[in-house]
């Protein structure tokens, strides 16, 4: 096991703990029950997702999308439509590409060449490829594209002949998406539902919003996934991952600086594998997380894009002030902004935390900048 922070675990062999969550996720995939994981940033959804695809094995084309930054419809036609034929086409047919090409069109354009070469045919592969080309150069409506590309997976699944997963991460971007098609939820959900050859898994961070996409009676997908929350690692296991990663190393450290270490991190796992490192490099005596450039650069770099009022109320939260003495305008618009940003949780009447415990110790430490109130 390696600590690893910033990047996507894919190697089951790095993967640490989870094996509840991991059994779910592939049972899930095998019996096409459409699945949520959410679960707030740095807790290792993506991860997950990526070494429960690795392990459900070749019975399956699995396609994963992030949706993180989309705006529009035709942005986000050219992630989902692009990475499903893409990877549909590269995995079926087990063509020999060459890796790197300067867009989704020119890698489709080649291996649509080598399937003319084989003399391969697929009923509806180069309909969509020709559909995709033309979406995203303007010659056909964007939204009757989108309807068009929702039923790609079942139809291309139908013509191989082999079942397909589709995991959408950071699914709350959509929400961008109902300005200019305001009933795209709902015409997600109408095809999806009908669909016997793909499996649908999405992800999100801002747990806030992904709660009300899937938890409101008026929402199309209100009862239509089963949903898995992801946890922090609880003391015992986010000690012994320290433990076992530092061993890995070479290294080992007294307890008491391990448990030091989980309490500041709350068990998130990407926060342990920065302390493990820093551990491995500057030895048990030395590591600061609340100093590592690393920590400042990620925690600074969510509260930069806050409001003056959405500030004070995080600190006055990290300082255990009581919300009605935050000196915040409204703080119950304040707070559910926060929240469905995936900042803040409340845990029970009048109760909010923050999520992070790295977030709430930056912020109490003398490291915090100038932008901080």
């Amino acid at each position: 096991m390696k600590f690893i922070f910033g990047r996507e675990i894919t190697d089951p062999a790095d993967f640490y703990d989870r094996e509840e969550e991991l059994n779910t996720l592939i049972n899930s995939f095998r019996n096409l029950q459409p699945v949520a994981v959410i679960g707030y940033r740095r807790l290792g959804k993506s991860s997950l997702l990526n070494v429960a695809l690795r392990l459900v094995g070749d019975d399956f084309i699995a396609v994963k999308v992030s949706l993180e930054g989309i705006r529009t419809i035709r942005q986000f036609l050219d992630l989902y439509a692009g990475s499903v034929l893409a990877e549909v086409v590269r995995r079926s047919l087990r063509l020999r590409v060459r890796p790197i090409l300067a867009n989704v069109r020119d890698y489709l354009h080649e291996l649509l060449g080598a399937v003319r070469e084989v003399g391969i045919r697929v009923g509806s592969l180069e309909l969509y490829a020709r559909l995709y080309s033309d979406a995203l150069d303007g010659r056909v409506n964007a939204i009757e594209a989108l309807r068009e590309f929702l039923d790609m997976p079942q139809r291309l699944a139908e013509d191989l002949g082999r079942r397909i997963i589709v995991v959408l991460d950071e699914f709350q971007q959509v929400r961008f998406l109902k300005q200019p098609y305001p009933e795209i939820l709902r015409v997600m959900r109408s095809r999806w539902q009908v669909h016997d050859m793909v499996e649908y898994a999405i992800a999100g961070s801002e747990v806030g919003i992904i709660r009300e996409l899937l938890g409101r009676g008026d929402e199309p997908f209100y009862a239509f996934f089963r949903v898995m929350e992801l946890k922090p690692f609880s003391k015992e296991v986010g000690v012994a991952f320290l433990r076992d990663g530092l061993r890995e190393y070479g290294r080992s450290c007294p307890e008491e600086v391990l448990e030091r270490a989980y309490e500041l991190t709350g068990g998130f796992p990407a926060w342990l594998s920065l302390v493990g490192m820093s551990i491995v490099e500057r030895g048990c005596d030395a590591w600061n997380i609340l100093g590592d450039p690393t920590v400042r650069v990620v925690v600074e770099s969510e509260l930069r894009g806050l409001t003056q009022a959405q500030l004070t109320m995080l600190r006055a939260l990290a300082k255990g002030v009581r919300v009605t003495k935050s000196g915040v305008n409204k703080p119950s618009r304040v707070l559910n902004e926060l929240i469905s940003k995936g900042l803040v949780e409340r845990r029970g009447r009048g109760e909010y935390v923050i999520v992070d415990p790295m977030l709430r110790n930056y912020l109490l430490s003398n490291n915090a900048s100038l932008l901080i109130p």
